[in-house]
């Protein structure tokens, strides 16, 4: 008993730590002698669905079938259920998944279970039963990320701007790396609200592009004191690290004109076309400013 529990603790270790190869090796004894207990089977599961170096429908058919053994035998297991359930949502699958969904056993209720609910009920285009299962997740876990998240999603859907920005606040108090926040902030311009929340998430990955570029947006449409001349930074930034994405030197181009520094746009459009030759974009951005010489290297398409 001591060595499949140590051997059950080294699988979950490097089930956690996304070695899905050490975890793997832990668990061939261990499938071997406890075929029938729920936990092994559901790291089991786990790792195989992790282990990158698996045909990816190979191991989500080896999963499904343990996890359905699981299941036959331990109806109570709730994660077993509810991965079988996602896989089929994924699948398209909406009404098999919700079969599957609301054959467990009587139990006390989960917001995973209410908030898979809603996604199944939202997938069949169940509106109204599906925002009833969301409020019911919301009662269940009012903290929880992804029942968060969804709600945030949701009240964009229903174009209830007010209410996405609070389920996105709340959503980043919850996981102070989500930037939905900062982009219903934006969404909505609220231009100093959403720079602040871009330079917080900012402090906690520095070079994370996304947000990088996030804040560069939100300073060219504040338009206040330095704030363009902080964004043309951003962007030029951007397009050292990127030097293949044409639109880091479209925007680039943009801030500078905005400054009044048009020949400073034009170098970075034609520092743009020495990158990416075939861009249309650059092309017609360079030739939209009036530059005319050296550009027959280059080539509009029809």
């Amino acid at each position: 008993v001591e060595r499949a529990l140590g051997r059950l603790l080294l699988a979950q270790q490097a089930y956690l730590l996304g070695d899905a190869e050490a975890g793997l090796g832990a668990m061939v004894e261990l499938a071997a002698s406890a075929p029938r207990c729920g936990s092994v089977a559901l790291v089991h599961a786990g790792l195989i669905l992790d282990d990158r170096g698996r045909p990816e429908r190979l191991g989500r058919d080896q999963a499904r079938a343990i996890l359905n053994q699981a299941l036959t035998l331990h109806p109570e297991l709730l994660r077993a259920r509810l991965s079988l359930t996602t896989m089929l949502l994924q699948d398209e699958k909406a009404e098999q998944a919700q079969e599957l969904l609301e054959a467990r056993p009587a139990a006390e209720p989960s917001w995973q279970q209410a908030l898979l609910r809603y996604r199944i009920l939202k997938a069949r285009s169940f509106t109204h039963e599906a925002e009833q299962a969301l409020t019911a997740a919301l009662a269940l876990g009012p903290s929880a990320c992804p029942v968060l998240e969804q709600l945030t999603d949701w009240r964009r859907e229903q174009q209830d701007v007010r209410g996405a920005l609070q389920a996105a606040k709340e959503l980043a108090a919850c996981n102070p790396y989500s930037d939905r926040y900062a982009d219903e902030l934006l969404e909505a311009e609220q231009l100093p609200a959403a720079a602040a929340e871009y330079q917080r998430l900012l402090q906690l990955e520095p070079d994370n592009t996304e947000w990088l570029r996030g804040l560069a947006k939100v300073l060219y449409q504040r338009r206040g004191p330095g704030d363009l001349q902080q964004a043309s930074a951003l962007w030029e930034q951007l397009c050292a690290r990127s030097p293949t994405a044409t639109s880091n030197y479209l925007e680039l181009a943009n801030v500078l004109v905005d400054r009044g520094e048009r020949a400073a746009a034009e170098q970075a459009l034609r520092r743009g076309l020495r990158e990416v030759p075939e861009s249309t974009e650059l092309l017609r951005a360079l030739l939209a400013l009036g530059a005319q010489d050296d550009l027959e290297t280059y080539r509009l398409n029809d």
